[in-house]
């Protein structure tokens, strides 16, 4: 997905989820709920120990 397209969906959007957990653990079921309730568009926080490991692995 180019620059362009994540710009335009995140503007089609009109809501941004921010996740900021403490721990992995229920990190992609959070963003798998939050996805199925309609919110389409998620900022995982790198505050979150592992949190690229997480997203690769989702």
């Amino acid at each position: 997905m180019g620059k362009t397209s994540v710009v335009l969906r995140l503007m089609d959007s009109g809501a941004l989820g921010i996740i900021r957990v403490k721990g992995t653990q229920d990190l992609v079921q959070i963003a798998k709920a939050l996805y199925a309730g309609g919110l389409y568009c998620l900022e995982i926080t790198m505050t979150t120990p592992g949190a690229l490991r997480a997203i690769e692995d989702a």
